[in-house]
């Protein structure tokens, strides 16, 4: 009886612990797959939204590019072709999935013809795109939109003058763009590439108003024109997605806001490294997916749908070998074993949860840090102690012209660093680099030069922060960047502001700027300083008859008249339209300046060139003295400006001296 007990309880107990190994066991196993199923749920997701995110980013940043190219166009009564070419060629280096930007100006039908003609292109017209998919003649309209500015031009020649309303596509865009005051969007629209071929694409048109509701309510609903962006599909998505590594997802978008069946379907795309034809990624579209991540954004006041699917083979939630046995195995031990085992099954799950948290966060660091490297527009490279090079990336080579293992185990002194911009030697002790090894001392050096692999002298500016480790400095990082560009634009920016766009002369504010030094200078050494005003006679029958190119011609002439007849020491400048001044500097008397006003009388009686046809023009002058006349640089110039209104009404006289009497 005892021994029956005693069995039936074993036995019992044996149940029990046989019972609770298969639900221990089953546990384990639906624990494993289940964080099997939340990583892979997880892996997905984070996968799309950076698809999604980073697709939504380069939309914006076209946005910021026509924002910004309309707020150029705003802030200034004229844009000339030269600086619309400047301003835009950077933006295009910022975005180089667009292809190009444009400048489409309104344009009333009567005046087709004159702005035709007086365009700043040879055999500048407007053109339509005729059945045959040829450019042909644009067709009489009350008002047209042509393509008149454009960057770049080499690959888009063919494209000046083109009508965009002529094309129902693009005009429905422009229409809301103007309606909405806003960025509107085309459909899937057609793009000539330079080959002459069709390539999908958008087309973004920015309004550019006459004025601000805040400048002008009267005239803010007056058109004046708009900034265009055309932005192929393929290269902004791709340009979108290649910093990310690789994974196994497809990319689907539509235009939920297109009308057209065939213009819904915008773009697809697998991201696995073998090519996926686009109708198994459509017929997947089409299938009930277990993972699928959508999101609708607004592009251009159009809806777009991003859809991010699974690829084969990625992201399945099948049972995987550790499921079969942590289960079975669960099975086979002991109930002593079983809870050994399940007891240290647990703790090496924590261990295995904690190394793998780590080994992720390592490798996501490691991800970003090697995306940020990779995407960086400035060169990085890291220096141990002895100022060796360890480390550098991509841009620190293309700057540099060299490989990374011709830089990385050199000295970066004696590499790159040796010699000033002038070619004389540069001490490594007087270096600010090395003195960040020396000191920890960081530094940030506007302008230097680095020497390249060809020995060319690279214009940089970098920055320099110590690496410390325990209190003592064990390296250095440098990041650096090729600022040519901007140094040329700095340069190019000085001229337009100091200059003259027509004639090259000095512009009001650099005479201005010339006439005090020169007041201060002669006040010290008792000279004369002389202001010669001068206004052209006949100028203006000339710009009205022949047009505006010829009156500029003329302008340029007269300015190389002055340009032979002035002394080194005098200054010639364009104060605006058709009124020039000279500033003779240092004079002992009055009969110098008398002299190179004869000069550019007997200079003024050969006739000017102008269409083919001889012109002859002549100059009303007046002139003010310091000190004799004023010792402010403003009352000389009113005065000379006050004698020479003197002399176009007594044409008897060459010149008009300022009298105060009078």
């Amino acid at each position: 009886m005892v021994l029956i007990q005693r069995l039936y309880g074993e036995y019992i107990f044996i149940l029990i612990v046989l019972f609770s190994g298969i639900g221990a066991s089953t546990w384990l196993a639906w624990e494993q797959q289940n964080k099997f199923n939340q990583e892979s749920t997880a892996q997905f997701k984070s996968a799309a939204q950076d698809r999604i995110e980073l697709i939504s980013e380069k939309i914006n940043y076209n946005n910021i590019a026509l924002r910004s190219l309309a707020a150029f166009f705003r802030s200034s009564e004229y844009i000339s072709r030269e600086e619309f070419s400047i301003y835009t060629r950077q933006l295009l280096k910022d975005y180089p999935y667009i292809k190009s930007l444009q400048w489409i100006p309104y344009v009333p039908g009567n005046l087709r013809k004159q702005y035709e003609e007086k365009a700043d292109y040879p055999n500048f017209s407007f053109t339509e795109m005729g059945e045959n998919l040829e450019f042909q003649k644009a067709k009489d309209r009350s008002e047209y939109f042509p393509v008149y500015y454009l960057e770049p031009v080499y690959d888009n020649e063919k494209i000046l003058g083109f009508d965009i309303a002529s094309d129902q596509k693009r005009l429905k865009a422009l229409q809301t763009a103007i309606y909405t005051r806003e960025i509107a969007a085309t459909s899937r629209a057609p793009l000539i590439n330079k080959d002459m071929k069709f390539i999908p694409g958008i087309i973004f048109y920015e309004p550019v108003f006459a004025a601000s509701p805040l400048e002008d309510p009267i005239n803010t609903s007056k058109i004046f024109g708009v900034i265009s962006s055309v932005v192929p599909l393929n290269d902004m998505i791709d340009a979108a997605i290649r910093p990310l590594s690789y994974v196994g997802v497809n990319i689907v978008i539509h235009d939920l806001s297109a009308t057209d069946e065939d213009d819904k379907l915008l773009y697809v795309r697998s991201t696995r490294l073998v090519n996926i034809p686009d109708d198994e990624i459509i017929k997947d579209y089409a299938q009930p997916q277990i993972f699928t991540e959508k999101s609708i954004i607004d592009v251009g006041g159009r809806r777009w749908q991003i859809t991010i699917l699974p690829a084969h083979g990625f992201f399945e939630l099948n049972y995987t070998r550790n499921t079969y046995l942590i289960f079975f195995g669960g099975l086979l031990f002991t109930l002593l074993l079983i809870s050994y085992m399940y007891r240290g099954i647990r703790e090496n799950e924590r261990i295995n949860e904690e190394v793998y948290d780590q080994t992720e966060k390592l490798s996501k660091a490691k991800k970003e840090m090697e995306m940020i490297l990779l995407s960086t527009n400035e060169g990085i490279t890291g220096l141990d102690p002895n100022g060796f090079v360890t480390f550098c990336n991509l841009k620190a080579s293309q700057i540099l012209k060299y490989s990374k293992k011709d830089l990385i185990g050199k000295h970066h002194h004696t590499l790159v660093h040796n010699k000033h911009a002038n070619g004389d030697p540069y001490d490594v002790a007087d270096c600010p680099i090395q003195k960040i090894l020396d000191y920890g001392q960081p530094c940030n050096v506007r302008d230097e030069v680095f020497w390249n692999k060809d020995f060319e002298a690279v214009q940089v500016e970098y920055t320099g922060s110590p690496i410390f480790e325990g209190g003592d400095v064990t390296g250095a990082v440098l990041i650096f960047r090729d600022i040519k560009d901007r140094l040329e634009m700095e340069k190019k920016l000085e001229q337009m502001a100091r200059y003259d766009q027509l004639t090259n002369l000095a512009n009001r504010s650099l005479f201005i700027e010339l006439l005090k030094n020169a007041i201060a200078r002669n006040e010290r050494s008792g000279k004369k300083v002389a202001v010669i005003y001068m206004d052209l006679n006949g100028f203006k029958p000339i710009n009205d008859t022949l047009g505006h190119a010829a009156g500029d011609l003329l302008l340029k002439e007269f300015a190389q008249c002055l340009r032979e007849v002035v002394r080194d020491s005098d200054v010639a400048a364009r104060l605006g339209g058709d009124e020039f001044v000279i500033m003779a500097d240092g004079l002992q008397d009055q009969k110098e300046c008398l002299k190179l006003i004869d000069r550019l009388q007997k200079r003024l009686k050969r006739p000017f060139i102008i269409a083919d046809q001889n012109f002859s023009i002549g100059a009303s002058i007046g002139i003010s003295y310091f000190p004799d006349h004023a010792k402010d640089y403003d009352d000389l110039i009113s005065f000379a400006d006050h004698a020479m209104y003197q002399a176009k009404k007594d044409k008897s006289l060459p010149y008009m001296i300022y009298n105060s009497k009078k």
